[in-house]
């Protein structure tokens, strides 16, 4: 028998239940038991017949693992439909769990960045389906992630979930415990959007998933094969005329492009943030007064009983702090501070704290909003007195100096952040890379009494360096330092970091790789006086020890101004002093650019 489906989308719903790849001619899927013939995967027509010709032929009362109709409750349903076939068996334990969780509304859930896990570093998403009786922090969830095996982390972990190292499963949980584990264990906001399906399509989504989450293992990549793309996979078995994984099929998927796809085929019904429980506490600390907040620190510090507390809006604001502390830190000191703390809170007047997000908020913070993740830069400027032009692309994802909208505030993460220059010698022109990030990680959080969070920055790239006589030749350079943040002016955060770099260099006689390593000192400043400007000052102070080379001491200070247009063009201007200490020689670069995020 030919291949039966000649309507155009059965094909396309037909495939897309299939997880089947029309470029890569082959299933995402890895698992076996996804398929009943043997070359299923890449062969669609032949699962089709095989399938059809299962259940014509499935004997009555065959035990229920093994039913078509247990395996693959959303294929039963396509093929009912289209070519009125039907099952002798029925499967109970998929209609107990249709009773208990099929959904009357689908909601994609958006935790914000987590730059503490590689995984996260973009942010996380999955589902949550609600029911009349089971709804919001009563309902279920459905998540996509890497499957890890106990002990690996480090580079490993971050190895292998860049190179597809890892299967990736569906699983599905209540939706209580994620609200803890994101937003107060790892102080992440949640998003929640109520998608836009009727009864039939949220039924397809039901089905599929529960097909997943039994046999639906595909290969995990950080970067494109991650929980956003592979839950738009999901989503669109809901209609074969819209299109959404085809547009997120690139480079890099992020839960912000896929935001805006949803967005585009008019599926975002509404949405809802949940704060996380750090954001409540420095809600609850910015409507007290100047005395209500010393107050609160002097408790915090233990030099004001808990029991004296008499303010319920300090009473409040200190319970929800050592809340925070309490989850964090798991000490059997911690349990007892909050223990007095609620009980002293148990007699005081209810008092009502202002809603972490507040009018206005939903546009500078909601990540349906934020600026695309790849961006173009094109502009020009002076390196020592020689004239250029440079161009430069970053596939992914946010500076510092970008708007914030939709992502953690003073947070940087580039990958492959690379800009090519052509040099103006007089004579002659020369086109060469100027620097290549291959990722850089920053993350300044500001450190209080309250949450006393450390700030680090990470760098992997081949950049210009002051090596030897050399003030602008070219090397690799890994660094990491740490140190604290602070709001130490309104609009103004400043951080000290301190930490090392290891540099990969020509030696001197240029036909060796040398190493030079030693500590480094960072001090900064970022300045946003308005929605529509940047400012960043940054000095770094390193001394490197090499073979060839000694002992070298640098200083570099680093002037960025950036005036955003709007959500996704900004025209910046970057000056960079270097000076080898005790040496009269000194390096400088002016550059302006114009930058365009698609």
């Amino acid at each position: 028998m030919g291949m039966p489906l000649s309507h155009a989308d059965s094909k396309k719903l037909w495939w897309r239940l299939l997880h089947f790849d029309e470029r890569n001619q082959k299933s995402d899927v890895m698992d076996p038991n996804f398929f009943l013939h043997p070359d299923g995967a890449s062969d669609p027509q032949k699962e089709l017949q095989t399938e059809i010709n299962y259940i014509k032929n499935e004997p009555e009362g065959l035990e229920e693992e093994k039913r078509f109709s247990c395996r693959f409750p959303a294929r039963l349903r396509f093929l009912t439909q289209n070519f009125s076939v039907h099952t002798k068996n029925d499967c109970s334990s998929f209609k107990q769990w249709s009773q208990r969780a099929e959904p009357e509304s689908i909601s994609y859930i958006y935790a914000t960045q987590f730059v503490g896990n590689p995984a996260s570093a973009f942010g996380h998403s999955f589902l949550r389906l609600d029911r009349a009786y089971r709804q919001g922090l009563l309902g279920y969830s459905l998540t996509y992630s890497a499957q890890v095996q106990q002990g690996e982390g480090g580079l490993i972990y971050a190895l292998k979930g860049l190179l597809g190292g890892y299967l990736g499963e569906y699983q599905w949980d209540r939706y209580y415990p994620k609200i803890h584990g994101y937003a107060n264990r790892e102080n992440r906001d949640l998003w929640e959007y109520e998608l836009q399906f009727n009864r039939e399509e949220r039924q397809r989504i039901f089905a599929h998933a529960w097909e997943l989450s039994r046999a639906g293992r595909t290969t995990y990549k950080f970067l494109n094969r991650n929980c956003s793309y592979q839950l738009l996979k999901l989503l669109e078995v809901a209609n074969e005329k819209v299109e959404l994984s085809r547009p997120a099929d690139g480079f890099f998927v992020t839960p912000q492009e896929t935001l805006k796809i949803l967005a585009q085929n008019q599926l975002i019904k509404k949405s809802n943030f949940k704060p996380s429980l750090r954001r409540k506490v420095a809600t609850q600390f910015d409507d007290l007064d100047s005395g209500q907040k010393q107050q609160l620190r002097q408790v915090l510090l233990g030099r004001h009983l808990i029991e004296k507390v008499v303010d319920p809006q300090v009473a409040s604001a200190l319970v929800a702090t050592l809340a925070m502390n309490e989850i964090k830190q798991g000490s059997a000191d911690s349990r007892a501070l909050f223990a007095r703390a609620t009980a002293m809170r148990s007699h005081l007047p209810v008092v009502r704290n202002s809603l972490p997000l507040r009018e206005g908020d939903d546009l500078k913070m909601n990540p349906l909003y934020a600026h695309h993740s790849m961006q173009l830069r094109a502009g020009g400027g002076y390196q020592d007195s020689v004239p250029f032009m440079q161009l430069g692309f970053r596939p992914a994802l946010h500076a510092i100096n970008d708007v914030d909208t939709g992502f953690l505030p003073h947070t940087q993460l580039l990958f492959l952040d690379s800009d090519f220059r052509i040099e103006n010698h007089g004579i002659q022109n020369k086109i060469k890379l100027h620097e290549m990030n291959l990722i850089e990680i920053k993350s300044l959080q500001s450190f209080s009494d309250l949450d006393k969070q450390k700030s680090w920055a990470a760098q992997l790239a081949f950049k210009p360096l002051w090596i030897g006589d050399c003030v602008n030749c070219h090397g690799w350079r890994g660094s990491m330092e740490m140190g604290y943040s602070s709001d130490i002016l309104d609009r103004t955060l400043g951080y000290v970091l301190m930490g090392g770099a290891l540099d990969g260099i020509s030696s001197r006689e240029g036909r060796t790789l040398d190493l030079r390593l030693g500590p480094s000192a960072v001090l900064g400043m970022v300045i946003r006086p308005g929605s529509n400007y940047v400012f960043q000052i940054q000095e770094r102070l390193e001394t490197l020890f090499s073979r060839s080379y000694g002992a070298e001491s640098f200083s570099t200070l680093d002037l960025l101004a950036t005036k955003h247009i709007n959500t996704n063009y900004s025209l910046v201007l970057n000056a960079l002093w270097t000076q080898k200490i005790s040496k009269e020689k000194e390096g400088l670069m002016f550059e302006m650019h114009f930058a365009h995020h698609f």
